[in-house]
């Protein structure tokens, strides 16, 4: 009796899908989160993971002797978890990243490659090894080795789900390493070993699982203090704590007796910070004639508050943070004016999504401040859709004001910019008629009703603040007359009229976030920004048409026999994973959009899909022996994947339409969402195991196939998630990103039921 590999490659999905949540996090928090490193490692991990299921697909006969090239690879899978962890906690230091400095394109791919390789090889690896050694049990017509792709998306589905609810919220991120880790050892150990293996081999696999056992057993009982050392060699010696929550990764540090928050690596707020807190509260206020209902919505909340309820008139102050350690580390922070504040009876704390709170909640308002920084990633872009401020007008009292504010410059607006400016600018006015656009450090947005009156003129605002006998510092004269300075609001003014051909943002075409990831790499390179720019222009019309040259060559090159049949099961293989990857992240945005970020729902989503791939792999597995005509079954299986990319654009927008009507819509959301992933995931299974059956039906080497057609699924994946994350959904928008994807997989699928020689 051989070892057993489906034991094991479910040990080894259970480690993939705890790590990739760790590796993700952590590397998001060193390259600030945006849409173009949430891609490159995704892609990284996906890329490097095909590389070693190819290679061990190829040499398996040479890395697993006996049986034991398995065995022996777990405990290497499990000891390099944590040391990825550590690796990425120490790659300040290593490359010399100063605190608050962007990463270069580069050296940000360069990192996630040296990052990711280790891990993401040795799990290929193991695929590869489980798949082979399964196939050859007893020759390939009676074996199953697709229960293997059954077993790791079963392990991934239930790694996912493990970290999310039992590690995540208990747990810092060194020690929940240490515990998936120490969990596979475990595995590893109570695994079969091969009756006619090397003996001393197989106690040399069962000594090292034990000794690496007692190494991660001393790791965890000095966990706390490996953590804290790890997170200073991250943030260096002025760093003070850190707290994992299901939002953030937060980290204070502090200079002085300055201190920062960062969430995520993004700078959050600095405090003490009066002027910020004084212009972010004062200038939208003093704009309304009486504020007696006011709504904060993220920042410093302490702060912002104290200065609220400076004003007179002030009866009611709602403040929306859905992080509540947020507010637990500001308040702690807090002495005087903040804290009495948070006190006060005027003062309502809400956490929850400033989304959900904006639709469900009945409260009017006279002013709403909205404090939640640029929309760097398609999470945040949310914030500043139409239909987002059009539930703000629907908060405001008549005549009410809304406001916020991005980064920006106080004088000179180059064509980047002034296209993310003008993005916003033109979505705000789709739902307030009344505009008004201060320069600055930070651009101030201000909108209201046909009814309400926005004013520049600082000698009416210097009124309101002596009429309301306001003690400010920097909110006063001279400031003022800099800040609302006519030539430079009418400079403004000017370069965002000029700026022709910006679109509307909305929830499901989320442009917003594009344009702010084109300022981003026009900070690192100029060439960055402009290469962003221009993509961002290109019309529906060249994508419709770059899809309809590609499907043309494809058929045309397999009708002319040019490439052969199995390239085309391969082809398939990597468009349906791209696609799949994509409807991945369209589910994600999609429930972020309607029902706010609520990570653990986000996670049962991804636990859905990989549990639908299980499903799809034991139908295939178990359901019958053999598949007769498999390619016209693996080509159907394509058609209704790609009816399920048309149809999940109406699913969501009913979704949506419903929610609006009612309140108690958020269950049904979250059903159809979960139905939506493990649907997307079943047809995935089924069409991976179709598609290793029609391989094996010309050949007699199923211990190869499926390990090459795995890294074909997983190299399409990667290119589906850097293609849609950076071009595809934030120019062209969800809907036609699917239809686009739904084309090419029937296109594709087309060459799949032609006659074989």
């Amino acid at each position: 009796m051989r070892s057993a590999p489906f034991p094991a490659v479910l040990l080894a999905g259970f480690a993939s899908t705890a790590g990739q949540i760790l590796v993700l996090r952590e590397l998001l928090v060193l390259f600030y989160g945006n849409e173009l490193s949430t891609g490159l490692i995704f892609a990284g991990w996906l890329l490097w993971t095909a590389l070693g299921s190819t290679l061990a697909g190829r040499f398996h006969k040479k890395m697993n002797p006996n049986g034991l090239g398995l065995a022996a690879a777990l405990p290497f899978l499990a000891l390099l978890l944590p040391l990825t962890v550590l690796f990425i906690r120490a790659s300040r230091l290593i490359w010399a990243i100063p605190i608050g400095e962007i990463v270069r394109p580069g050296l940000m791919l360069g990192i996630t490659l040296s990052v990711t390789a280790p891990f993401c090889l040795v799990s290929g690896m193991v695929f590869a090894l489980a798949w082979t050694q399964s196939g050859a049990g007893n020759g390939h017509k009676d074996s199953r080795p697709i229960a293997i792709y059954l077993g790791e998306a079963a392990g991934a589905a239930v790694g996912g789900l493990f970290y999310t609810f039992v590690l995540l919220p208990a747990l810092s991120a060194v020690a929940a390493a240490l515990i998936v880790a120490a969990i596979v050892l475990v595995g590893c150990i109570a695994l079969p070993k091969p009756r006619r293996s090397d003996r001393n081999a197989t106690q040399a696999v069962t000594g090292t699982c034990l000794a690496a056992l007692v190494l991660l057993g001393i790791g965890l009982t000095f966990s706390p203090a490996l953590d804290d050392a790890s997170r200073r060699l991250q943030w260096g010696s002025n760093f003070l704590f850190a707290r994992d929550t299901p939002f953030h990764n937060l980290a204070l540090l502090r200079e002085a007796d300055q201190y920062s928050l960062f969430g995520n690596g993004l700078l959050l707020f600095s405090f003490p910070d009066p002027q910020t807190a004084e212009y972010c509260v004062h200038l939208p206020l003093l704009q309304h004639p009486d504020p007696a209902a006011v709504l904060l919505i993220g920042g410093d909340v302490p702060r912002l508050a104290a200065e609220a309820v400076k004003h007179p008139g002030l009866e009611r102050l709602d403040c929306v943070e859905p992080d509540p350690e947020i507010i637990r580390i500001a308040e702690e922070l807090s002495a005087g004016a903040p804290r009495a504040a948070l006190k006060d009876p005027r003062v309502h704390l809400f956490h929850e999504d400033a989304a959900s709170f904006v639709r469900t909640r009945k409260h009017r308002y006279d002013v709403i401040v909205l404090n939640l920084g640029n929309p760097l990633t398609a999470e945040m872009n949310r914030f500043y859709t139409e239909e987002f401020f059009s539930g703000i007008r629907g908060r405001l009292n008549p005549k009410g004001i809304f406001s916020f504010a991005v980064s920006s410059s106080p004088d000179m607006i180059g064509p980047v910019q002034a296209r993310f400016l003008r993005s916003l600018e033109v979505t705000l006015r789709e739902v307030f008629p009344t505009v008004l656009v201060i320069p600055g450090e930070s651009a101030r947005f201000l909108g209201t009703d046909p009814d309400g009156r926005l004013l520049s003129d600082p000698r009416e605002l210097i009124d309101r603040i002596s009429a309301r006998r306001l003690d400010l510092k920097f909110v006063r004269e001279y400031y003022l007359f800099d800040y609302l300075n006519p030539l430079r609001i009418a400079y403004l003014a000017n370069v965002l009229q000029e700026t022709e051909g910006v679109k509307v943002n909305r929830d499901f075409e989320p442009r917003c976030y594009f344009h702010n990831l084109a300022v981003w790499g026009a900070q690192l390179h100029p060439s960055i920004g402009s290469a962003l720019n221009r993509l961002s222009g290109v019309g529906q019309g060249v994508l419709w048409g770059a899809l309809g040259a590609v499907s043309l060559a494809i058929l045309a090159t397999f009708a002319t026999g040019r490439a052969g049949y199995s390239r085309a099961v391969a082809m398939n293989v990597m468009v349906v994973g791209a696609a799949q990857m994509t409807l991945e992240i369209v589910l994600l945005v999609g429930f972020q959009v309607l029902a706010g970020f609520v990570y653990t729902q986000l996670a049962l989503i991804v636990s859905f899909y990989m549990a639908g791939l299980a499903s799809g792999g034991a139908v295939t597995a178990f359901g019958t022996k053999r598949i007769e005509n498999g390619a016209p079954g693996m080509a159907a299986v394509q058609a209704a994947f790609s009816a399920l990319l048309v149809a999940t654009m109406p699913i969501m927008s009913a979704l949506r339409t419903y929610l609006e009507e009612s309140s108690d819509a958020m269950a049904l959301v979250k059903f159809v969402f979960s139905a939506l992933a493990f649907t997307a995931g079943l047809l995935g299974g089924l069409h991976f195991g179709l598609a290793v059956k029609v391989r094996t039906e010309t050949s007699h080497a199923v211990d190869v196939k499926g390990p090459a057609l795995y890294a074909a699924d997983l190299a399409g994946s990667a290119g589906g998630v850097v293609l849609s994350s950076l071009f595809l959904v934030p120019v062209y928008g969800l809907a036609a990103t699917l239809k686009a994807l739904a084309v090419l997989c029937l296109a594709c699928s087309l060459t799949l039921i032609r006659r074989r020689k």
